[in-house]
């Protein structure tokens, strides 16, 4: 099955939706996506969410942070 870059934007807002801060969640996850759609730029797609997320933002969490850290757990 192929996924676009579209479907992926609106799965990374579904994750953040759901699972907010919980960046081992988020990055558990990622692992798999990243496996079975290696194309698709998913740490850009969570970048982009994240930014544009205004209970993410309002939250006062280092979203850099977060995002480095999401990327570290996911490929581990």
């Amino acid at each position: 099955m192929a996924i676009n870059a579209a479907d992926a934007r609106q799965l990374a807002a579904v994750i953040i939706s759901a699972y907010g801060e919980d960046c081992a969640t988020v990055a558990a996850i990622l692992a798999p996506l990243r496996a079975q759609w290696p194309t698709i730029d998913w740490m850009g797609e969570l970048t982009t969410v994240a930014n544009q997320n205004a209970a993410f933002l309002a939250s006062g969490l280092s979203i850099d942070w977060w995002l480095a850290e999401v990327d570290r757990r996911s490929l581990s």
